[in-house]
């Protein structure tokens, strides 16, 4: 460092080398009423001491107790009830008005007094607290019931509340407050007595009531009313107090002050104090009233010339000895009467002693006066800043704590800095004009370069707006709203993350577990409200279904909690995304817990609104959100903030260090940075023309130094202890979330939500390089604990069993009832529905794993008809009329665009039916229809060919085919026939004969028995064919065709081409038979369409009428309709399908179609006797094959003979050789039995001159008989071999012309 820059550096203050620590520990030792003085020191000092850090230091610090008196003091003059604390100095002390506090106290309110606060209740207007701390005011919930003219006190850390409800003497109630949970218990009976103002003590554990005659004793622990004699033998009231458990009270008529010990059970009067006494009853003392003080007793008692005209209060402090004996002592402590307390014509209300930890240093005047000089000689430079905050609360107090930690470490650690921040607080008192009129005094008296706060996005609004006109930089640590970015204005940063930033995690939640429906339960206002439009879209990307929002008002009470809670019990869907304060967070869960929305089955996720704020939750409401999933901040962690953390506990252990914190940390520090770089120059406003008449916020004028500190603080970028700080579109930008899963009274990690890679288990855990779509969430997220302490995952939803019951529409039809039928009982006047589709979908809801309540509610109208067609029924499940539709209710697209269907339960489509007509005709010449003409002709060809071709082979060597001419020809044609009926006389000889002769009878059995076959289908059998074979017949010829009514069949036979004047409606399946037997020429149709299960139904009566010849339109079947987005379609689809799959499906089908399809048979099992196709004739083509093959063979054995014939003859007189006998055949060698012998046939008498051999060879006539006689024997192998034994044939047995007709062996 050069010696200019040495000159120019300032001296170190002794102050600044101290630790920030020992600084803050020092002045919080201080006693308060010294902290006035202290903050004349320095900008730093006042600071410092208007900081709640000081206060929580103070609470937590060890050493001896300050005891803070404060009086309410009721003024006769302007009827005003006001506090005032009493102020003590070496010469005198005195009564300070409090300021700042609500104007209309009370005046017959009662108060009470819990660790550092007050308590005030008024049942009638309102009841609060005043914390003695900061003087700051919180409102308290309502009373669950207005209570008039109360009276309060303490016990057990439990306030107890007595007054008159309904301003009804008469009617009197007790309420109990919680001051841990403030909540509200009651109200519980009280006994008949009579309230006084301020007549109440709380003494041993128990709370006494005094009214005009009786004193009664309230015990909490056994929550009993009793009276006690003893106490109330004295009129003790609203002068009473008590010390050390005994009560005290000063007895105007005798002018004593007495004592009453609960564990002596007896009244005695304090000794040593006549002189006292006497002398205050001496100075025309108006009233008098005791008050417990540090352990002393306090006289208060005005002064007065005449009874109930005060001029000055008055007190003296008594010391208090219990001698031997148990006699009380007092002693004159401090009297104050040469000087009054205040001065005026007041009447004390109530009197409290207030307890604050202190201990003096006297290090600290060496301090104080040490930094009084560095006051008078720093140079360097402060800029003003504004805190806007709500003072007292608990996270305003951690927020301060940390913005003012923030500046000491930021300045401890760059001492270089020229520039340093004054924070000024303003109090925003949680109301929203509040903020804007704390952020107005700012600009206007502390001339604030900066906003810090405040801390809820209502109050943020007005905030923005007023640093948009003035241009003053609002940077909040804490206003999360999404709707405060729609304002567009340069002039607001938000240091902390949207609410919207957190939408893809819980979107990925909700995807991961395939919920289909989510319930959003948010506050109702511009927080709660700020997250639904980014929420809703993230859930439509994923077609997640928000079925109805639940909107809890900030200041709603248990009652309509519970009215709310109740409503999302009856309602099926158990998923609830919670966005709310974490208070009424709290008390939202305990009521949820009492009402049993946290059993097994419900799922709840809430969001870092409640989350990054659990302090604010107490132990019941953590221990009620057991099973709750959670979206929370994630905070890196780091060594920077693991050091703060270790400082903050050991510093201020009873305040739980919270996310807001470290971002108030962390924006002070930004601001900090921005205004060193931003420099000091022109830190003025520029005031507006005096001479124009302008509002207050325009005369406030525009910031100088605004645009410029705007543009630092959006470039500044550093590592603050809640992560990297860096401003985008202004406001810092998440990249990742914690999930944390709640258990007991602690929450755990079970995941991370990473922009990068969604839900992982690990923030460090890579992503797999293929994602496995048979992944489950827990590969995903660790184990979860469910509400209930339920392991398995949560359906979504559930039909609330104490709901109401499913309204379901059934269609009301005229005809084809097997499927559906409304009827109506004519005894009990009640609805009975029945039919295939109901029985079904009752099969259904038996398979599901819960119970279902619905009822059955006809689609019709009051005089008994159907209220519309099926498109009009689907649409009143669209309109919510229906919660679903079960019936013959076909799945089609159009439908599917405003409701699901789920899985067909029977399949279906569109088929057109037309009339059956025989067309045979039968006749004289029916027997030529088998064959064509063709196949004739052909076989007749084939007889010839067959028949000359064997001749041609056998007349050489086979005497059956020798014989004149006209014999041989007819023969040729005799043979050919008989091959018909396979009966031929003549033997065929040759091998190649033989052949064609055995192919040819295989044709002539195929030809035959197909023949036969064909001729007794066609006489015995109707060959029934359709008149109509498709639909573009019907188009075409523009036939007139039926449809069913109220059916969609309608509209696609539009689309396709037909006329409307061509469709003719019908409602049963007897109008479908009229309407078809009738015809186009008596008015009737030449088809109909018919969905196919109602087809099945109507063939089922007509199959042998009429047939399905085309199916048209393919739909998809019959479903059951629920609205879109119904978590019930997946459940019930499943359970169709389990039901398709099971034996009860067959009994349904038997049950109402197989009675209708009796009388016509399956095809599957049982053909049909009369077939759909059209029979036809036997043709050549079907024997082609054979016809060649015999064919072929004609050629072969032809050509051989042909062959065989010219190598024998040479070629010469073939004519003469042909006639002639082949005497060299093998065939002559063969031996042929006698009557296989050829005769001759009769002829003319020339023939048989001419030839007498020829004539006797083929003559018919026997001459004689002979015989040959042989034995048989049976060898080996069973081979039998004969022998002839006797032959006579040298001489006949009989002569003559004979045959045998039987031959008989006889035995005599």
């Amino acid at each position: 460092m050069s010696r200019a820059e040495r000159k120019q550096s300032p001296p170190p203050s002794p102050i600044t080398s101290l630790p920030e620590d020992v600084v803050v520990d020092i002045l919080a030792r201080l006693p308060i009423c010294d902290y006035p003085r202290v903050s004349l020191v320095s900008k730093r000092f006042r600071s410092l001491v208007s900081s709640p850090e000081i206060y929580a230091r103070r609470r937590s610090s060890p050493g001896c107790t300050e005891h803070c008196l404060y009086v309410f003091l009721y003024n006769y003059a302007n009827r005003v009830n006001r506090l005032y604390t009493l102020r003590r100095s070496n010469s005198s002390s005195r009564l300070v008005l409090i300021p700042g506090l609500p104007p209309a106290i009370p005046p017959y309110g009662s108060f009470a007094a819990v660790g550092s606060r007050i308590y005030v209740f008024d049942g009638v207007n309102s009841s609060y607290t005043i914390d003695c701390t900061s003087h700051t005011v919180q409102h308290l919930p309502r009373m669950p019931v207005p209570l008039s003219n109360t009276v309060a006190d303490v016990v057990g850390g439990r306030i107890y509340v007595v007054g008159y409800h309904d301003a009804d003497p008469k009617s009197k109630a007790m309420l109990e407050f919680n001051t841990e949970t403030q909540t509200w218990k009651g109200p519980m009976t009280v006994p008949g007595m009579q309230i006084r103002d301020g007549c109440v003590v709380a003494m041993a554990g128990k709370m006494y009531i005094r009214d005009f005659e009786k004193s009664f004793v309230y015990d909490p622990e056994e929550s009993k009313w009793e009276t006690d004699e003893v106490v109330s033998s004295k009129c003790w009231g609203e002068s009473a107090c008590v010390v050390d458990d005994v009560l005290f009270f000063y007895d105007w008529s005798d002018n004593e002050l007495r004592a009453y010990d609960p564990e002596r059970k007896c009244w005695q009067v304090v000794k040593g104090l006549d002189d006292l006494l006497a002398e205050i009853r001496g100075v025309a003392c108006c009233w008098l009233q005791t008050v417990s003080y540090g352990g002393r007793l306090v006289l208060l008692y005005g002064k007065g010339e005449f009874l109930y005209i005060t001029k000055e209060v008055c007190c003296a402090e008594v010391s208090l000895e219990i001698r031997q004996g148990g006699q009380i002592w007092g002693k004159v402590y401090q009297w104050c009467d040469d000087h009054a307390l205040i001065a005026g014509n007041f009447i004390i209300r109530k009197s409290l002693d207030m307890k604050n930890k202190i201990i003096f240093f006297f290090f600290f005047f060496s301090v104080f006066f040490m930094e009084l000089s560095r006051g008078q000689n720093n140079r360097r430079i402060e800029v003003n800043v504004g805190a806007v905050t709500d003072v007292g609360t608990t996270y305003s107090e951690v927020a301060m704590l940390c913005v003012n930690l923030s500046l000491a470490d930021f300045y401890s650690s760059r001492p270089q800095f020229q520039t340093r921040l004054v924070v000024n607080v303003g109090d925003s008192r949680k109301d929203v004009v509040g903020a804007a009129a704390a952020a107005l005094e700012l600009i206007k008296n502390k001339q604030v370069k900066a906003i810090l706060g405040p801390w809820t996005s209502m109050q943020a609004h007005f905030l923005i707006e007023i640093g948009q006109k003035t241009q003053v930089p609002v940077v909040s640590y804490s206003a999360t709203s999404p709707f405060l970015t729609s304002l567009r204005s340069p002039y607001f940063l938000r240091a902390t993350y949207e609410d919207s930033s957190q939408v893809n995690a819980i979107k990925s939640i909700i995807k991961l577990f395939g919920w289909r429906e989510v319930v959003p339960v948010y506050i109702d206002n511009t927080f709660g409200e700020g997250i639904m439009p980014r929420l809703t879209d993230a859930l439509q990307e994923i077609n997640v279904r928000i079925p109805y929002r639940s909107v809890i008002a900030l200041n709603a009470t248990d009652d309509e909690i519970s009215v709310e809670l109740l409503n999302m019990m009856n309602n099926p869907t158990r998923v609830f995304i919670v966005h709310m304060y974490s208070p009424l967070a709290s008390r939202f869960f305990i009521k949820a817990k009492e009402i049993g929305l946290m059993r097994p089955g419900y799922v709840w996720i809430l969001t870092n609104g409640v989350t990054d704020d659990l302090s604010e939750i107490s132990k019941m409401g953590i221990e009620a959100m057991e099973g709750v999933l959670g979206v929370k901040t994630y905070i890196q962690k780091s060594k920077e903030l693991d050091k703060f953390r270790s400082r903050w506990r050991k510093r201020i252990p009873r305040n739980e260090l919270s996310v807001y914190g470290l971002w108030a940390y962390d924006a002070t520090t930004a601001l900090a940075i921005a205004i060193e770089e931003a420099g000091t120059h022109n830190l003025t406003f520029s005031n507006a023309d005096p001479r124009r008449n302008v509002s207050e916020l325009d005369a406030l004028g525009l910031s100088q130094y605004g645009p410029k500190l705007l543009k630092t603080l959006s470039q500044v970028q550093f590592k603050g202890l809640a992560g990297d700080f860096r401003f985008i579109k202004k406001q810092l930008q998440p990249s990742v979330f914690e999930i944390v899963n709640f258990l007991g009274t602690s929450e755990r990690s079970i995941g991370f939500w990473t922009e990068k890679n969604g839900l992982v288990k690990k923030i460090d855990q890579q992503p797999r390089s293929s994602e496995s779509a048979l992944s489950t969430w827990k590969d995903h997220l660790k184990r979860i604990i469910w509400p209930g302490d339920a392991d398995s995952v949560p359906k979504g939803w559930e039909i609330p069993t104490n709901g109401k019951k499913l309204r379901i529409g059934v269609p009301k039809r005229t005809g084809y009832t097997d499927l559906v039928k409304v009827t109506r009982d004519p005894i009990t006047n009640s609805t009975v529905i029945t039919g295939f589709c109901i029985d079904f979908f009752e099969a259904v809801i038996r398979e599901l794993p819960y119970d279902v309540s619905y009822e059955f509610i006809p689609f019709e109208k009051p005089n008994g008809k159907a209220a519309g067609n099926y498109n009009d029924l689907v649409h009143q499940v669209f309109l919510g009329r229906y919660d679903a539709v079960v019936g013959d209710t076909t799945i089609l697209a159009n439908r599917s665009s405003y409701v699901d269907f789920t899985f067909p339960f029977i399949k279906s489509g569109v088929g057109l039916i037309v009339s059956m007509d025989d067309l045979v005709k039968r006749g004289q010449f029916s027997f030529f229809k088998p064959l064509s003409l063709k196949l004739w002709l052909t076989s007749l060809g084939f007889f010839f060919i067959i028949g000359f071709t064997v001749w041609v082979v056998e007349h050489r060597v086979n005497p059956d085919f020798q014989g004149p001419k006209r014999y041989q020809a007819s023969t040729i044609f005799w043979f050919a026939f008989s091959t018909m009926v396979f009966a031929p006389r003549e033997r065929v000889f040759s091998f190649g004969a033989r052949c064609l002769v055995i192919s040819w009878y295989f044709i002539v059995l195929v030809l035959t028995q197909s023949y036969t076959a064909s001729l007794a289908s066609l006489l015995t059998t109707q060959q029934l064919n359709p008149t109509i074979t498709s639909m573009s017949r019907l188009l075409e010829r523009g036939e007139r065709v039926g449809y069913q009514r109220t059916s969609f069949i309608f509209g696609k036979l539009i689309e396709t081409g037909f006329s409307p004047s061509n469709l003719v409606p019908f409602d049963t399946s007897e109008e479908c038979d009229e309407l078809l037997r009738n015809g186009t020429k008596k008015g009737g149709i030449s088809g109909a369409f018919l969905e196919i299960p109602y087809l099945r139904l109507f063939l089922g009566q007509y199959c042998n009428t009429y047939k399905m010849v085309e199916e048209p339109f393919n739909v998809d079947g019959f479903g059951f309709v629920f609205p879109i987005g119904s978590p019930l379609v997946a459940d019930v689809s499943r359970a169709i399908l389990k039901v398709a799959e099971s034996p009860e499906a067959t009994r349904l089908e038997r049950a109402w179609f197989k009675k209708k399809e009796e009388s016509c048979p399956d095809p599957d099992t049982s053909p049909d006797p009369n077939p759909y196709v059209t029979s036809r004739q036997l043709g050549l083509d079907s024997f082609r094959f054979l016809f060649k093959v015999v064919f072929f063979i004609c050629i072969v054995n032809l050509g051989y003979f042909i062959f065989c014939f010219l190598m024998k003859t040479g070629g010469r007189n073939m004519w003469g050789e042909l006639k002639k006998t082949d005497d060299g055949s093998y065939i002559n060698q063969v031996e042929k039995c006698p009557c296989s012998s050829k005769q001759q046939p009769p002829n003319d008498t020339n023939n048989q001159a001419a030839n007498p051999d020829e004539n006797r060879e083929f003559s018919y006539l026997t001459k004689e008989v002979c015989c040959a006689e042989v034995l048989l024997e049976i060898r080996k192998g069973g081979q039998i071999w004969g022998k002839v034994y006797q032959w006579c044939d040298d001489h006949a047995l009989i002569a003559g012309n004979f045959i045998i007709r039987k031959s008989l062996d006889v035995v005599l």
